[in-house]
């Protein structure tokens, strides 16, 4: 059997008309490797280069200037990145062009400001706790954004279903999307697990464009010493987006 390498995630993000991508690798053999980037919107293809590297680490950064059109709210253009081999597609994931910053006047999504109007969502259902299929995730998205009016939703106390990601990058709405909630007692094993799935979210999510902030509460932050730990793992993994802090 051949032994292949493979791209366990690929987090990609624009700046300054550059498409960065940040290839996380599963090295099982050390070669040089052809990569081909194909770029895509509404299924046709916009943008495609390649690059070859020798696969020595299991991380590359990868960078080429593109023009992309800019994801707004009332007009959230999303793209497709491919990436494969001349044999195999190792990767395939949807990201946007957006630019996000936090100013002591407010938010402001590609240089404009907005005014940030939103709700809480819990995700649970009545009587199916968190049971509901993609569907109902997704309509959940569409009722904040066209019935409430909202611009943005707080994902309360718990990461939310990718499809309900997915549907707010689809449709323009933001999210704050807030941590695992921290019990009153904390050990070693909890907080291995919780930085696990920490790393685990901070990747899952870092492509969605409608994630603009992640969230802690203030009243459990102040336990042991996790939250300057959350800090170093978020600023280690992801410096697009702001960690907020929540007091209610």
């Amino acid at each position: 059997e051949t032994i292949k390498n493979f791209v366990s995630h690929a987090l990609a993000f624009v700046k300054e008309d550059h498409l960065n991508i940040r290839l996380l690798l599963n090295i099982k053999q050390p070669k040089s490797t052809v990569f081909h980037f194909n770029v895509y919107t509404k299924n046709q293809l916009v943008y495609y280069f390649d690059r070859e590297y020798d696969l020595i680490q299991s991380e590359i950064l990868v960078k080429e200037r593109m023009y992309l059109e800019p994801w707004t709210l009332d007009n959230p253009i999303l793209y497709d990145l491919e990436i494969r081999t001349d044999e195999d597609i190792l990767y395939r994931t949807r990201f946007a062009n957006r630019q996000i910053e936090f100013k002591k006047d407010g938010f402001y999504l590609n240089e404009q400001r907005v005014q940030l109007i939103g709700l809480n969502r819990h995700q649970a259902f009545p009587y199916v706790g968190y049971a509901m299929p993609a569907s109902a995730q997704r309509k959940d998205a569409d009722i904040l954004k066209y019935q409430l009016g909202v611009n943005i939703v707080r994902t309360t106390c718990f990461p939310p279903s990718r499809h309900f990601l997915d549907r707010c990058d689809e449709i323009g709405l933001l999210v704050y999307n807030e941590l695992a909630i921290i019990p009153n007692k904390i050990n070693k094993s909890w907080k291995k697990v919780f930085k696990e799935d920490l790393t685990t979210m901070i990747i899952q999510d870092y492509n969605h464009p409608s994630v603009i902030i992640r969230g802690l509460r203030v009243k459990e932050i102040v336990k042991d010493d996790l939250y300057q730990e959350i800090k170093t793992t978020l600023k280690s993994l992801d410096q697009t987006r702001p960690l907020g802090l929540l007091q209610f």
